[in-house]
């Protein structure tokens, strides 16, 4: 068939029909690329670099199981490149997809991974389809519904992912024999940082749908924390530094600053904050979106005092009091000092009844009610009498810090650790003061912020 026909059998040297030649024409002018496919070799980035030298979106699906299906290199080049445009996302053991969509230009459907044997000499065979026959035949909402599950079924790229999986191929690299082999897969499994697939059948089963959101609420955790980290080593760059900031204040509270002043001075409006109408605007150019307002943080002609008092004040002294050591040991004006320097906290104490902590039934000042409710704050306990110290005590030093999504569910959701009025958003900021150079400070309004930025994040936390 010729280059006009709406369907094309694609077998590569066996027709001359070529995954080379369809990417070449397809990438200027689609609107975005989503791939589902399983294996990728770095020797074939084709694909990405494509993407990347057309400023295309792209999100990446790959497999994730004990063969290493995506390479190492190919992890590690996702996360230097720090895009919005560029995105990595693996789906543990059941993806075996080969699935390329040009979007508002054509898909490939076939056998074809990301490998140079599979794009050169091997025997590969598939069909690509133009958008406009997908439209007429209704295979375009089929796609939709097909990406649409792999990608609820799929984890954001983290480092520590990246980091399990090299420490477990640098382990395999080193034993050659049968046994050591299996060591390593056993490795793998005890140390994998991926939810075990179960298939489609598993997909349309009825699960408990406590499980069900504290798994969701975990993949969210992590999906998010990996575009705060790498928006704030973007914003860490002295090109992209503002002058008021020090080279020594950490990326990850440049990153919460950086979006608290974007939400509070760019996307709100009055009274309201429409950040779903920024990411309306801006879902199709993330990378634009960023650019253009990593730009103004930069130039810096805006009110940032708020910012530089919770840079240089707020932000060391919440940083020493969450020290695990001083944490064992605080006090009531301790505990009060800090929660009044966290924005959710504070956030959360305006909205509360005067006559509920405390004070008289008249107007008060915000710093009032803020002293007031963290004072409350402290006296109330969990139903299993565990003081809000304590919980907080949990959540950062209760076990690893790849298993902190899971605590911070378990904090407001366990009769042991839940505390009344002390909430995800309060807890995962707090997170972040205390340890700003793994995890970025992080409430509702971070995400509300990069959900205003084009990112597709879902705004719970």
């Amino acid at each position: 068939m010729n280059d006009q026909s709406p369907i094309r059998f694609v077998a590569g040297g066996l027709n001359k029909v070529r995954l080379q030649n369809i990417l070449s024409h397809a990438i200027d002018d689609c609107t975005r690329v989503r791939a589902a496919v399983a294996y990728a070799t770095y020797q074939n980035r084709d694909l990405f670099e494509a993407c990347k030298a057309a400023h295309k979106p792209l999100i990446y699906y790959g497999r994730y199981d004990a063969g290493l299906p995506v390479a190492l290199e190919v992890l590690e080049w996702f996360l230097k490149e720090k895009s919005p445009n560029l995105q990595c996302r693996l789906v543990p053991d059941d993806l075996h997809a080969k699935v390329i969509w040009w979007e508002g230009v054509g898909v490939y459907i076939g056998s074809a991974n990301l490998t140079v044997k599979a794009w050169g000499g091997g025997i590969e065979a598939g069909l690509y389809v133009t958008h406009e026959e997908m439209v007429e035949r209704g295979l375009d909402s089929e796609l939709e519904n097909f990406f649409d599950v792999v990608h609820e079924r799929s984890h954001e790229l983290t480092d520590e992912v990246y980091d399990h999986l090299k420490a477990y191929r640098d382990s395999f690299q080193r034993k050659d024999s049968e046994r050591a082999s299996l060591a390593a897969s056993t490795l793998f499994g005890n140390g994998r940082k991926l939810p075990v697939g179960n298939g489609l059948d598993f997909y349309t089963q009825k699960k408990d749908t406590q499980k069900v959101k504290a798994e969701r609420f975990a993949k969210e955790w992590n999906d998010t924390l990996q575009k705060m980290r790498d928006l704030g080593e973007r914003l860490n760059l002295p090109a992209n530094r503002p002058d008021w900031i020090a080279e020594d204040v950490p990326a990850g509270v440049q990153a919460d600053q950086f979006l608290h002043a974007f939400y509070y001075d760019q996307v709100r409006s009055g009274a309201s904050y429409p950040y779903d109408t920024f990411h309306a605007r801006n879902k199709g150019r993330v990378a634009q979106a960023v650019d253009d307002a990593i730009a103004w943080w930069k130039a810096a002609e805006y009110d940032h005092g708020h910012e530089q008092v919770t840079i240089y004040q707020w932000s060391p002294l919440i940083r020493k009091h969450l020290e695990r050591t001083a944490l064992a040991s605080m006090n009531e004006t301790e505990f009060c000092l800090v929660m009044s320097r966290v924005d959710a906290v504070r956030d959360h104490a305006t909205k509360q009844s005067n006559l509920d902590i405390g004070l008289p039934d008249v107007t008060q000042a915000k710093d009032d009610k803020v002293e007031a409710f963290t004072k409350h704050l402290f006296t109330l306990r969990s139903a299993d009498g565990k003081t809000p110290v304590e919980t907080i005590r949990y959540v950062l030093y209760g076990g690893t810090k790849s298993d902190l999504a899971a605590r911070l569910w378990e904090a407001t959701r366990s009769p042991i650790w839940k505390i009344p009025h002390l909430g995800v958003s309060s807890l995962g900021e707090m997170v972040g003061w205390a340890m700003p150079d793994v995890f970025p400070p992080r409430n509702m309004r971070s995400s509300k912020a990069l959900r205003a930025l084009g990112y597709e994040v879902d705004v719970h936390l």
